[in-house]
């Protein structure tokens, strides 16, 4: 099945915010679930987080693209979903920007 490149790059964009919006409402209430707690559990909590994090977000950034350069053998739009999702990151970004400062 053939999938646009520039609405691929868009859905990977959009679950990327929304995986990095949970990862921060589990920070922001981290204290409320887990109670409070100080020592170097805290440390290797987040420091696993932020390993995990990093590699759901190249799965999710980098996985569609991989499979069409590696199986498909299809260049050109690997690029273009990858242009495409960082062009649709700038804007969500300005999208969320905007709203935080319209907000305040």
């Amino acid at each position: 099945m053939k999938i646009n490149p520039k609405i691929a790059g868009a859905l990977q964009a959009i679950i990327l915010v929304l995986y990095v919006g949970l990862v921060a409402l589990l920070m922001w209430n981290g204290e409320k679930l887990f109670g409070q707690s100080s020592g170097p559990g805290n440390i290797v909590f987040v420091l696993t987080l932020l390993v995990t994090s990093t590699l759901i977000s190249a799965t999710v950034t980098l996985g569609y693209p991989a499979y069409l350069f590696f199986i498909k053998k299809d260049i050109r739009n690997a690029i273009e979903v990858i242009a495409s999702t960082v062009v649709s990151l700038i804007l969500l970004l300005g999208i969320l920007i905007t709203y935080f400062l319209l907000k305040s």
